[in-house]
């Protein structure tokens, strides 16, 4: 979205009430990033390259809960 990045839409899709598991996938990785997506409400954070298999596992675990 051009208006707005990935971690103020995460927190403004949280803030309008959605509860469903959000996934980031960066090829940015920091530290200072990841804690960002978690305040912003980001349930898991994947760092590009990533493995297929790291992929489904994070989403089968987000399925379950």
């Amino acid at each position: 979205m051009p208006e707005i990045d990935d971690i103020e839409s995460t927190r403004q899709i949280c803030e309008l009430g959605y509860e469903g598991p959000i996934i980031a996938m960066t090829a940015f990785g920091s530290d200072e990033l990841k804690q960002s997506w978690f305040q912003a409400g980001c349930n898991e954070y994947l760092e590009i390259p990533l493995k297929k298999s790291e992929l489904i596992v994070a989403v089968l675990h987000h399925m379950k809960a």
